[in-house]
């Protein structure tokens, strides 16, 4: 898989995490969900943009530990914000905001982001971190 295409998926977080900010004030989920919650999204669609500007000019920076870190971290993100996202839907099992409770995720389109955008996310961190390994490897 083309590292690249992999890294460029993750810039699909910078506006999806707008939506999540406007889904926020118009009180459809907590603002832990959001990037002045516990959401790195905006972070993560950045520094994915910065490294496929600087990769470009030393492809090595895809097979550092640095990039490693910035995949494991983008999982351990990722995950956090799921975790939320279960923890706050009105379910049997909500523990968390209740004066906000996740509510978007119940309707279309908003339910696409934890069923399809966020899986995609996902295994595009896992793919790089392979990638990573087996470029790594080859050296």
């Amino acid at each position: 898989m083309n590292a690249y295409y992999l890294l460029g998926i993750h810039i699909i977080r910078l506006p999806i995490e707008f939506i999540i900010f406007q889904l926020f004030k118009h009180k459809m989920l907590p603002i832990e969900m959001t990037f002045l919650g516990w959401n790195y999204d905006l972070f993560f669609g950045i520094t994915a943009v910065l490294f496929l500007i600087f990769s470009s000019f030393n492809p090595k920076i895809l097979t550092s530990a640095f990039f490693k870190a910035w995949n494991i971290l983008g999982i351990c993100s990722l995950l956090a914000v799921v975790v939320i996202g279960i923890l706050s839907s009105p379910l049997p099992l909500q523990s968390i905001a209740f004066d906000q409770p996740n509510i978007a995720v119940l309707q279309f389109p908003y339910v696409l982001l934890p069923t399809i955008i966020v899986p995609i996310v996902m295994l595009s961190h896992f793919h790089l971190l392979g990638n990573s390994a087996i470029a790594k490897h080859q050296e």
